[in-house]
């Protein structure tokens, strides 16, 4: 590969990866295949941070073209540890357009991402991050897998996503 050619290189993947930001965890649990079920948690261990930084957590979802909503409904909790902090947020992920198409990428299998919160974590804090589904139904169908993404945020307004906060509990 020529000079040239791995500047134009290194300065694109410079430039994408300013625009992400910090991951500072990123993982998916499977809800199973019969669907997701109400007293199904999912928890994601948050490591030690190394210094108090603003974040923002992305909830990401794995369903079938089959699930028969236009959203989810989940409730997100924050338990961290050193100093002591707790609590919940309420969540639509929006999973269809206003025309009623479907949203994510895939085929057989659709993935979401969307920014859900905020938070500032403190030096030397740590904790779980809690994810469970407040639908009406016990059993939510076409939910495969559960996601969550912690990074620094960039300069982009949370409000612009379709994952909507409705306020603490």
């Amino acid at each position: 590969m020529s000079n040239s050619c791995r500047f134009w290189l290194f300065s694109f993947l410079l430039i994408v990866s300013a625009c992400t930001g910090d991951v500072v965890f990123h993982q998916y649990l499977s809800v199973g295949e019969e669907g997701w079920e109400r007293n199904d948690t999912l928890d994601f261990i948050i490591p030690e941070a190394s210094d108090t930084h603003e974040l923002v957590a992305d909830i990401g979802v794995r369903y079938a073209r089959s699930y028969p909503y236009h959203s989810l409904w989940v409730v997100m909790e924050r338990k961290f540890h050193e100093p002591e902090f707790s609590c919940r947020d309420t969540i639509e992920i929006n999973l269809t357009d206003s025309n009623g198409l479907q949203l994510g990428t895939g085929n057989c299998m659709l993935q979401r991402e969307v920014p859900a919160i905020r938070f500032t974590m403190q030096k030397g804090q740590h904790g779980m991050l809690r994810l469970y589904h407040v639908m009406i139904r016990e059993a939510v169908p076409g939910i495969r897998d559960m996601g969550l993404r912690v990074s620094v945020p960039v300069a982009s307004d949370l409000h612009q996503s379709s994952g909507k906060q409705t306020g603490e509990l």
